[in-house]
């Protein structure tokens, strides 16, 4: 409403106040139209948004299986945990290993000899004490009249990368603890205290030694710096936890590794990317069925979806060309389509299919160049790069077309709501206009009226 005074029908008698609400209503029938119209291509952009990242996410699970080391699924088991656990990933391969660990590798831990206490000065005498860890370059610390263990400990691992150092009491005296912060030779700390006055800083009981690792693998061996080994053999690693025992014959008794397909982990993948395709379909048949009742916001009939449905179910469905021996599609593996265009996967069957030829089931879904095929997981990373592609992709043109007609319709909005402001104030103006009118008329009704009886009466 417009601001200001504003009487209504106190001259005219006239409800004036409901009528310019009545004719401001019928004014905003355009706004009302268009907001409406920007509310339903609100929500048909929101589904397209929907869709895209429906898409997007389907063709990540297409992409988790378009290679060998990706589609394969692995399982690794030890024969004795204690000894080695394993563990296979992308990359391993199938196969029985035997592992035998002579030593584990190991950290230096060095203590000094006994003190009184930890905070008595003195002790060390003047000078420096040289510490190199693993192949850094060898650091001189300071020692004066003034230093404790602690100090000392302090300082080491101020200066020393490599080192850690720390002041252990037993209960009844302390010592100055210095330790490699990794294992293996690599990393053994040496010390020098030449150049003290005192020789007793120099820490002279090695409980300890730096060591590597060292291991054989099927009789071949190996040496590491730490106890977990994953470059050793593909895919797969090795977590040593101890020493094998002797074999009475100066060798070591093995230990077995089993690294072998894990079937279900690979029918898990494949059960993902299905419903991922699935949760598109659906979306595209809740938007595309035909319903009784009409409502503007549905995509029915849309022919950017209706095309899309098509190609996506193209892309899993269809007999991949090139393979010259069966499997040649997804549904002789056990994912068939449902009457609703989803796709159901037969674990029973898909679980059997790998069991019997595991590389043929692959080359559905990697390509084989060597074959000129074009499998199924690049067919669905293709057909999601024409919709979804930031720049060009179908969906996103179309998500970009509805936001400038929502931009221009929210426009368009507020330019009618201007305009009906000012047509309000307009109409306000006319009828105050209309009773000023009116409540002048009657003044002057009233003065003629006076004027006439006063005359009658006179004659």
């Amino acid at each position: 409403m417009a601001s200001g005074i504003y009487f209504s029908g106190l001259s005219s008698g006239l409800d004036t106040s409901s009528i310019v609400s009545k004719l401001t209503e019928l004014a905003r029938a355009p706004i009302t139209r268009l907001q409406t119209q920007k509310s339903n291509l609100t929500t048909q952009k929101n589904t397209f948004d929907k869709i895209k990242s429906l898409i997007a996410s389907l063709e990540l699970k297409a992409k988790a299986l378009d290679t060998p080391d990706e589609f394969g699924a692995y399982t690794a088991t030890s024969a004795d945990a204690t000894i080695v656990r394993v563990a296979a990933g992308s990359g391993a391969a199938a196969g029985t290993f035997a592992v035998a660990v002579h030593h584990l590798a190991a950290a230096q831990r060095t203590y000094s000899d006994a003190f009184e206490s930890k905070t008595a000065t003195g002790l060390f005498g003047t000078g420096t004490l040289k510490l190199t860890a693993g192949t850094g370059t060898p650091v001189d610390i300071t020692v004066d009249g003034s230093t404790t263990l602690e100090s000392l400990a302090t300082a080491i691992n101020t200066q020393v990368a490599g080192a850690n150092a720390a002041v252990v009491f037993d209960g009844t005296k302390y010592r100055l603890q210095v330790s490699s912060e990794a294992s293996g030779l690599a990393h053994a700390i040496t010390f020098d205290d030449t150049g003290l006055t005192m020789g007793l800083s120099k820490p002279a009981n090695t409980i300890q030694a730096a060591q590597d690792l060292e291991m054989d693998i099927d009789g071949i061996a190996i040496t590491r710096s730490t106890n977990i080994v994953n470059d050793a053999l593909a895919g797969v690693t090795l977590d040593l936890r101890g020493t094998s025992e002797s074999d009475g014959l100066g060798g070591y008794k093995s230990t077995l590794v089993n690294v072998s397909v894990d079937q279900s982990g690979i029918v898990k993948k494949v059960q993902e990317f299905v419903d991922s395709y699935n949760a598109v379909m659906n979306e595209l048949g809740k938007q595309t069925t035909t319903s009784t009742t009409y409502d503007p916001s549905r995509l029915v009939g849309d022919l950017t979806l209706r095309t899309l449905q098509r190609d996506i179910q193209g892309s899993m469905t269809n007999t991949v060309q090139g393979l010259a021996e069966s499997p040649t599609s997804l549904a002789q593996v056990g994912i068939t389509t449902l009457a609703n265009g989803t796709l159901s996967v037969d674990s029973g069957k898909l679980t059997t299919a790998l069991g019997n030829n595991m590389e043929a089931v692959q080359r559905l879904f990697i390509s084989d160049k060597s074959l000129g095929s074009t499998a199924v997981s690049d067919r669905v990373s293709s057909m999601a790069d024409r919709y979804t592609d930031s720049i060009d992709g179908r969906l996103t043109l179309r998500i970009q077309g509805l936001s400038k007609r929502i931009s221009s319709a929210a426009s368009d909005v507020t330019k009618l709501e201007d305009r009906l402001t000012k047509y309000e104030k307009q109409l306000q103006a006319q009828f105050n206009s209309l009773e000023t009118l009116m409540s002048s008329l009657q003044t002057q009704s009233s003065y003629l009226t006076q004027y006439l009886n006063a005359s009658t009466k006179g004659s």
